[in-house]
């Protein structure tokens, strides 16, 4: 099933206004690529993140801001829910809170908690970022190369090392 946008008026009740950031910024209608995915969930969470794990994750997806219906929203069996942190969530400005992200068949991805602490508040829509695969796959920086070189001469050089002691010790 793929995400329908909802009317996004300011007729439709129980919906969030237009999320901002802290510094009071409307958040981009698009992710374009999976290194801007990457950079906005290192900027949303409070836990550091494998920034090449997520790069490669989201390698030819984008993300668009639409208002999607909470009905139309799935939640996977994994997901633990923490009642401490969707009771803190009810706490927040509804203005600032981050969009959920969510795949094309309406699963979550980021924002389970986001989601239930809105339906807790009576909300029947959410803003929410849609994973959508992109027609060109994304093309990798130099920087990434650079570092991925970087990480592949040390493990080589590791080897080598452990070698010469196995070697020295017989």
């Amino acid at each position: 099933m793929k995400i329908q946008p909802a009317q996004q008026t300011a007729q439709t009740k129980r919906t969030s206004p237009r999320p901002y950031d802290k510094q009071g910024k409307p958040f981009p209608r698009i992710l374009k690529n999976c290194q801007e995915i990457t950079h906005h969930l290192i900027r949303t969470y409070n836990r550091p993140l494998d920034y090449n794990y997520h790069v490669y994750f989201y390698r030819g997806y984008r993300c668009v801001l639409r208002l999607v219906s909470a009905t139309d929203l799935i939640e996977d069996d994994r997901n633990l829910t923490f009642k401490a942190r969707v009771k803190r969530y009810t706490k927040l400005d509804p203005r600032t809170q981050l969009p959920l992200i969510i795949w094309e068949n309406g699963l979550i991805d980021d924002g389970h908690h986001r989601k239930l602490a809105g339906i807790a508040q009576g909300k029947t829509h959410f803003w929410c970022y849609v994973i959508e695969r992109t027609a060109t796959p994304f093309k990798w920086s130099k920087t990434l190369e650079r570092y991925s070189k970087r990480i592949t001469q040390r493990r080589i050089a590791t080897e080598q090392k452990t070698k010469a002691k196995s070697r020295a010790a017989k």
